[in-house]
């Protein structure tokens, strides 16, 4: 169950990236466009959009892997987006990644016993003599054994390997794991596992977890609350039953109307239409006014911000 304390803070995060060219002189990709979040202790938030929405550099910015170009990230109330790299590192043990590709974010020619146990000599954890016991224990909780110590990542399975990246990510004990897509690249049989087990982890270690996904079947099962996002900004957070119960924002709408459903008797909304407009010169006003069916002139001239429509849920909607 979700705790009090405020886990990971993000206040007004902007990503922009030039582009070069003479062409192009003083255009920007508005990546991620005043993105504010907060995720409490034992929390799962769900951040969901489009590709091209920013999600994915909202995370990279978060671990400081990509500097953002204004705002601010906190950590258990420190703020981390201006530190050095020497200074990050002493806080990287709080602030882990599940990577999207169980394929390509494992060494292939390291042992899965290096692999799960180079953060705990990282940061100094373990001895090396007692090492090799830490990484069987980590390997149990996440349904491996003993007998995967010595092996090398090709000879497992997609499912497998993504087991492996979340032991690695556990193995340092962090409070805050950003899981960027964590089972996009598996079998669906096989996401349902990996899931059950992150769930298992979170209960067991109270963590934290900002779970970037595009797939909101999975979002549904796993989140608490869930943020959207459209073309770098937030246009509707809410606890994660509200919010597929009562959608209050047309992309919302839209978004969970692409789900399947088996019944093809229930009622469906009508999909979104039209292509994201590109980043560099994004519509003015409200940014989904262009695809939106029920936009008004005001939509066109006037951003509406992002506010509180209903206990716990807010939406960026005139109409909301």
């Amino acid at each position: 169950m979700a705790g009090s304390e405020i886990a990971l803070e993000v206040e007004g995060l902007v990503k922009h990236y030039a582009i070069r060219g003479a062409a192009a002189r003083g255009a920007v990709v508005r990546a991620v466009d005043g993105v504010s979040l907060r995720i409490v202790a034992g929390e799962t938030l769900a951040l969901v959009g489009e590709s091209g929405s920013g999600k994915s550099t909202v995370g990279r910015m978060i671990l400081g892997l990509t500097p953002p170009t204004a705002g601010t990230v906190r950590l258990f109330g420190q703020r981390i987006d201006d530190l050095d790299h020497r200074r990050m590192r002493a806080l990287r043990r709080d602030l882990q990644l599940v990577f999207q590709d169980p394929y390509a974010s494992l060494n292939p020619r390291m042992r899965v016993v290096d692999i799960v146990g180079e953060p705990l000599a990282n940061f100094g954890l373990v001895p090396a003599a007692e090492r090799r016991d830490h990484v069987t224990e980590i390997l149990r909780r996440v349904g491996l054994g003993p007998e995967h110590l010595d092996r090398l990542p090709h000879e497992f399975s997609g499912g497998q390997r993504q087991r492996l990246g979340i032991a690695r990510a556990i193995a340092s004990r962090p409070r805050v794991v950003v899981c960027d897509e964590p089972v996009s690249a598996l079998d669906v049989s096989v996401q349902a596992q990996v899931i059950n087990l992150l769930l298992d982890l979170q209960a067991e270690f109270g963590l934290a977890y900002l779970f970037i996904a595009h797939d909101l079947a999975v979002v549904e099962h796993v989140s608490h609350r869930t943020a959207v996002m459209y073309l770098g900004a937030l246009v509707e957070v809410a606890p994660t039953r509200d919010l597929f119960a009562a959608p209050r924002h047309p992309y919302t709408q839209a978004l969970l109307a692409s789900v399947p459903v088996p019944d093809p008797t229930v009622p469906r909304r009508p999909p979104i239409e039209g292509e994201l407009p590109s980043a560099v010169d994004p519509p003015s006003g409200c940014r989904f006014h262009t695809r939106c069916p029920l936009a008004e002139p005001r939509c066109r001239t006037v951003a509406p911000p992002l506010r509180v429509v209903a206990p716990g849920h807010e939406a960026a909607c005139h109409l909301a």
